[in-house]
């Protein structure tokens, strides 16, 4: 009899949808939104990538945006961002 807790687990769909998503604003936030340089990181053409980024749900200005308040936020700490 096993004594391990029971842990949900996605199906399989939705777990890849979770690492693409994750992936994919990970490699986003490395290159400071930038899409040529991301989709050179993970190895696709730069239309591939962007279909990559579709398909995972993940919002441009969104990150954009978080980028804007990042540097805001280190320069009123004064750091470098």
């Amino acid at each position: 009899m096993s004594t391990q807790k029971t842990e949900k687990v996605l199906p399989y769909a939705a777990a890849k949808r979770s690492f693409e998503a994750r992936y994919v604003r990970d490699l986003l936030r490395r290159t400071q939104v930038n899409i040529t340089a991301a989709a050179r990181l993970a190895g696709k053409e730069r239309s591939d990538f962007y279909d990559l980024v579709r398909r995972s749900g993940v919002s441009l200005p969104g990150l954009r945006h978080a980028q804007v308040l990042d540097r805001a936020f280190a320069k009123k700490r004064g750091e470098h961002a």
